[in-house]
């Protein structure tokens, strides 16, 4: 799918931070269905379980975080954009500096 070039400026990383997202999330079943075929009992396959979703819950969190992180300045770019829209509107003729 083709991005937006009007508004690509402003989604802040948001598509990238959602791909990188589940990328990880399908790099870490694939992990974890090898590490399974190497265990040779019902308690190894426990063990790696348990270590897997450790990593998991660290990862899904890092995930979360850069999500959010360019949710945030996605919102930011945009409001600040608006402003500016806004200010222009009303015929401020450099917005986005205070008045002398």
């Amino acid at each position: 799918m083709a991005r937006e070039t009007k508004t690509a400026p402003l989604d802040g990383g948001v598509p990238e931070a959602m791909l990188a997202m589940g990328l990880h999330m399908v790099e870490s079943r694939v992990s974890l269905f090898g590490d399974l075929a190497t265990c040779g009992s019902a308690v190894e396959a426990s063990e790696t379980i348990s270590r897997w979703w450790g990593r998991r819950v660290e990862e899904f969190s890092a995930d979360q975080a850069r999500l959010m992180e360019a949710w945030m300045t996605s919102m930011a770019r945009t409001a600040s954009l608006a402003t500016d829209t806004l200010a222009v509107a009303n015929g401020d003729p450099k917005p986005g500096k205070p008045a002398a």
